[in-house]
């Protein structure tokens, strides 16, 4: 298949969905499929990412030129004259607010059939964080003229199964999770984290993340405050943007000396960190996929997370790791603990979580894209044959 995959937000920002459409493309192109990634153009982009598929830098980038459009007529320019040498079969739109508005734009020009992937902050609501684009009632309306507009939608958890099916029809989406790269996790810089934080013989918690209100990192300094207590060769890690307040708060709890703040890091460096830790920790009150947590399954980390959205999806309570109510600080620094003082439990959840993350190995998961794309590109086929 010929296919193009649509972001509006990519390298040099590092983040789940950023990382998902690197990695897609990536095991799409590993399968022998053409694969096109039309992203922002940035005025001064330090390095560009590394890649084997073929990625279109488009657009202006003056303020506002994305979310009133005047971008859609270079990404058209650019789009129509890779279309008519090679046409392409499906659009792989990521995000149902602006990208897909985007996306459909091509598909009135040129005739190509869009599919849809919802990351999260795009369908999912959490009022009591303020998180999601669907809060607001006029970018509610878009993203649901979008979905209903699309050929297909894909969901990556069953939480947001549910808030699909509040818009779709059954037969207009499909769950599709994430992948990982299982055989490269863990694989990176040797020794950095340790070596950077000390403590050779301490138990290493660690979370990975931005610092978000939806994230309750906040809440996972309390019950490690508290976990600590109990077991005082905890240390706590924190690798992502904006960890500045979490130190600030660990030093009033009294435990700045055993809590750092790492900020963000590349990713041969976060992989690495998920094999030097002892404990995975996803206090988060609400995760669209938990896309960290399985990395840190895929690099044998046993895992404590909160029982919210996403969380839920990727870990076994008592099989792969620990699972704990959102908010339960006393119940978080219990299974912290409990981890910390049975390294034979952290050794046989490790084990479980590697085995089970197999099934969202990126070559699975890329075959389930290429089903859902087959499907769509048949349907317009089917259909202009009539």
């Amino acid at each position: 298949m010929n296919i193009a995959l649509l972001t509006l937000s990519f390298w040099p920002v590092r983040g789940g969905m950023e990382y998902v459409v690197h990695d897609l493309a990536t095991a799409l192109h590993d399968r022998g499929h053409s694969v096109t990634v039309f992203a922002p153009r940035w005025k001064n982009l330090p390095e560009e990412i590394e890649h084997r598929y073929r990625l279109v830098r488009f657009g202006w980038n003056f303020r506002g030129a994305f979310r009133f459009g005047f971008n859609k007529w270079p990404l058209g320019r650019v789009f129509g004259r890779i279309h008519r040498d090679a046409p392409f079969d499906v659009i792989s739109s990521h995000s149902a607010y602006l990208t897909t508005s985007y996306a459909l734009s091509l598909k009135r020009k040129f005739g190509v059939p869009v599919v849809v992937t919802c990351h999260g902050h795009d369908i999912q609501r959490h009022p009591e964080s303020g998180y999601g684009l669907r809060l607001d009632p006029k970018k509610d309306r878009l993203i649901q003229a979008n979905l209903n507009n699309a050929d297909l939608a894909i969901s990556i958890s069953s939480t947001i199964d549910e808030d699909m099916a509040e818009i779709l029809p059954p037969n207009k989406f499909v769950s599709i999770p994430n992948g990982v790269d299982v055989e490269t996790a863990g694989k990176g810089e040797p020794a950095w984290l340790r070596e950077t934080v000390g403590g050779e013989s301490d138990v290493i918690v660690l979370s990975v993340g931005r610092n978000v209100p939806k994230k309750s990192l906040d809440v996972g300094i309390e019950a490690f405050a508290e976990a600590l207590k109990q077991s005082p060769s905890l240390r706590y890690i924190h690798i992502g943007r904006d960890g500045e307040p979490l130190k600030e708060q660990a030093e009033r709890l009294g435990v700045g000396d055993r809590f750092h703040a790492l900020g963000e890091q590349p990713r041969p460096r976060t992989l690495q960190a998920y094999r030097e830790a002892d404990i995975f920790f996803s206090p988060a009150a609400m995760e669209s996929f938990g896309i960290v947590t399985f990395e840190g399954m895929a690099a044998s980390l046993p895992s404590v997370v909160s029982d919210g959205p996403g969380n839920r999806d990727a870990i076994d309570d008592g099989t792969t790791g620990i699972v704990v109510p959102v908010d339960d600080i006393s119940a978080m620094a219990r299974a912290l603990a409990d981890l910390a003082g049975d390294e034979p439990s952290r050794e046989q959840y490790g084990q479980a979580a590697r085995n089970a993350v197999v099934d969202f190995a990126w070559p699975r998961v890329a075959e389930r894209y290429l089903e859902a794309f087959g499907q769509v590109s048949d349907a317009v086929a089917g259909t202009n044959s009539h």
